[in-house]
């Protein structure tokens, strides 16, 4: 089953995974008379929720390898701002912001499974040269930039497949093993649901850009700039590689 190229419809009564973990969420249920005692001990369950993101930030990417497992929401209105359709990495005069342009119309009532991306720019190669000209030197572009390069291929129509193929390429080379699940209708509140961390919301440009720096690692522009702190997971991508895994599972969360 092709799973980049998807209705809603697909999803509407069941739900989806990557992943080859088989995680399931049962708790553990020891044998009385120590069932009160044992329980204090369980290992529980937590999934994290957000909304689906293009080429999200790192400190979203270190949540999601810290949970159980990753619930997009997929049946939510599109919302302006946020990173449904932009991405920040570092180039050679400062921070860039990509965007992916969108067909004119009211977006923020449309369900974002049903956005569509404007092809009236050429904004694939305007995204591929931005990455060339900030990662070229860094240590894993030549391992990592052929796989990323092949979402820019001009054929996704809405913004929701552009999405899950990037957090898909991303997940193949930070986190092989986290699980991707799609809600499977609108809930707007899940605190009836423990083993959700609902995180929709939480994550915005302006207030991951001010977080302390206390999650450092070598960045391509750093002894210009400084270390810049939740660019999108590229930039973890390219600088770190395979060992960007480790650093996601040893992240510290503000």
């Amino acid at each position: 089953m092709d799973f980049l190229n998807f209705s809603t419809a697909r999803y509407d009564n069941e739900r989806h995974f990557f992943g080859n973990d088989g995680c399931t969420g049962d708790f553990f249920r020891p044998i009385a008379p120590f069932t009160t005692f044992v329980h204090l001990f369980t290992p529980f369950f937590m999934q994290l929720l957000t909304e689906i993101m293009l080429f999200p930030p790192v400190a979203v990417w270190a949540a999601a390898v810290q949970s159980d497992g990753w619930l997009l929401e997929i049946h939510e209105n599109y919302q302006k701002g946020g990173y449904r359709n932009r991405y920040y990495i570092s180039g050679p005069n400062g921070p860039v912001r990509l965007t992916v342009p969108l067909e004119k119309g009211k977006n923020d009532k449309t369900s974002i499974s049903e956005v569509r991306i404007s092809r009236d720019e050429n904004w694939e190669l305007q995204h591929l040269r931005s990455i060339q000209t900030a990662y070229g030197k860094s240590p894993y572009f030549e391992d990592y930039f052929p796989p990323i390069k092949s979402l820019f291929d001009g054929r996704k129509e809405l913004l929701l497949d552009l999405n899950v193929e990037s957090l898909k390429i991303s997940r193949d080379i930070v986190a092989p093993k986290l699980t991707l699940e799609f809600t499977s209708a609108w809930q707007s509140d899940y605190s009836d649901k423990p083993e959700i961390d609902d995180e929709r919301g939480h994550y915005k440009p302006g207030l991951l850009k001010k977080s302390r720096i206390v999650n450092h690692y070598p960045q391509v522009f750093e002894d210009k700039f400084g270390f810049q702190p939740n660019l999108s997971i590229l930039d973890l991508i390219f600088c770190l590689g395979p060992e960007g895994s480790t650093f996601l599972k040893r992240y510290r969360r503000e």
